[in-house]
This record gives C-alpha cells, sequence and structure tokens, in this order.
C-alpha cells in the first residue's frame, strides 16, 4: 500500500528483467530521497507492448485511487518504450509526475535490429518487443511533463556481440538511441547498460535529482528548467554536481 504522505515512484523493468534487480536502487531512492517505490511487472518477451501499458495506466490509476497525489515512473530499456506508449495513449488520464528513462532506446536499436534477423535473436527478444526495439519511429516527449533521460557510455552489453557501435554506446544501446526531442539527456560516463541498476549509486543521484524536479545547469552555467527544444544537458544537484565522472 503506498504511503500518501511521500512522493509515489513506480520502477518499469527492462529486457529479460523482472524488476527484483533494481531493490537496492528503489530502497536507496526510499531512504535518500523519501519516494515511496513500487514495481510494474510484464513478461518483458510475450506480452504485447499495448497490453502492457494499458496496465501501466491502470497501475497508476490505482495508486491515485489509494491517495497518491502524482506518480514518477522511472523505466530501464524496454520498460522505457512501455512508458512513453503509455503516455502517448493515456497521458491525460495520468496524474502529475516526471519520467526518467535509464538506457531506453526511444528511436530503436541497431543491436534489436540485427540479433531480430537470426532464428536465436528472434526467440531471445520475442515478438512483441522486437517490434518496438526495431521502430525508427520519431517519439516526442509529451509537452505536459518533464523527461529526463539517463546513458551510459561504457561498452559492455551484450548488444556489441550483435552490432558495431561506432559512437558512445553502453554495449546495448547508442547514446543517439537514447534520446528523445523535448527531454533532455544525463550521460553516466563508464556507466554500462547492465550497470544502471547494479551500479545503482550513480543511478539512484541522477534519478533522484531528475524525479525531484532539481533545477539544471546548463554548459554555460545558468540554470533553467529544461527548455522544449534543448535536448543535451548536463544535471546539477548539491550531491552530484554532474552526471559525468
Amino acid at each position: 500500500m503506498s504511503d500518501a504522505s511521500r512522493p509515489s515512484l513506480l520502477f518499469v523493468h527492462g529486457l529479460w528483467m523482472t524488476g527484483a534487480e533494481a531493490f537496492a536502487l528503489r530502497r536507496r531512492l526510499e531512504r535518500e530521497h523519501g519516494f515511496d517505490t513500487e514495481l510494474f511487472a510484464y513478461r518483458t518477451t510475450r506480452d504485447p507492448l499495448e497490453a502492457v501499458a494499458e496496465r501501466l495506466q491502470q497501475r497508476v490509476s490505482a495508486l491515485v485511487r489509494h491517495g497518491a497525489k502524482g506518480v514518477h515512473l522511472v523505466a530501464h530499456s524496454l520498460g522505457g518504450l512501455v512508458v512513453l506508449a503509455c503516455l502517448e495513449k493515456f497521458d491525460a488520464l495520468l496524474p502529475p509526475g516526471r519520467i526518467v528513462l535509464l538506457g531506453a532506446p526511444v528511436r530503436g536499436s541497431a543491436a534489436a535490429r540485427v540479433a531480430g534477423s537470426i532464428g536465436v535473436g528472434q526467440w531471445l527478444i520475442g515478438p512483441s518487443a522486437a517490434e518496438a526495439l526495431v521502430s525508427h519511429r520519431r517519439r516526442v516527449a509529451p509537452p505536459s511533463r518533464e523527461v529526463g533521460i539517463i546513458a551510459g557510455t561504457r561498452p559492455m552489453g551484450l548488444g556489441r556481440w550483435f552490432a558495431r557501435f561506432d559512437e558512445p554506446n553502453d554495449g546495448t544501446v547508442a547514446v543517439s538511441e537514447t534520446q528523445l526531442e523535448g527531454a533532455f539527456l544525463c550521460r553516466l560516463e563508464g556507466l554500462a547498460g547492465y550497470c544502471f541498476i547494479s551500479s545503482f549509486r550513480r543511478t539512484e543521484l541522477a534519478v533522484g535529482a531528475m524525479s525531484e524536479g532539481a533545477r539544471k545547469k546548463t554548459r554555460s552555467g545558468s540554470t533553467s528548467l529544461l527548455p522544449r527544444s534543448t535536448s543535451w544537458m548536463d544535471l546539477a544537484r548539491p550531491r552530484a554536481r554532474s552526471c559525468r565522472s
């Protein structure tokens, strides 16, 4: 049961995950940032994306019925596409809240496209996830919400076995594949895709700052509240001057 006195944060896990890997991250967000966190789980290789997005909307609505004034969404990998699909269809029905995407292939995944072209890759990814991951379609952050993107640059993910990256990447997703028009991007230097959850201290600082709506510092040193035309910005807060390290 949610604690209505604390801001609610719902975590949406990624491909091949169950959400258990985010336990430590969620606990730190509760202790250090005052969130009441919950997990949204789904079958990543079997459940249709549209059906999962509808279930997510229902889950968020249930939190509101139990007293939540707003709900922040934090999503890893494929979970980010679930959240965006939910916002595209149900944004008007959702309560206020910020969105943070961790290594989400917003612009599609080159590694998934290659993997999906071979038999074993198709089986590993599954038809539902593959359709979302290989899409090139343009996605835009909803104008009613602040959306933050966290991208890693240490190439140690499984995707490097399927695709060759000629740009910064986390081993599974290229930084350019995470960019979402109308959102801002925070690059965690030296962080691999599979480490977004296991290296939870650095992720926690960035997620906490984004979800709390900390003011962001531009490269010129001034602060702003995420102009819609800006995608590349650095994040600053007292305990973490920048996402770079």
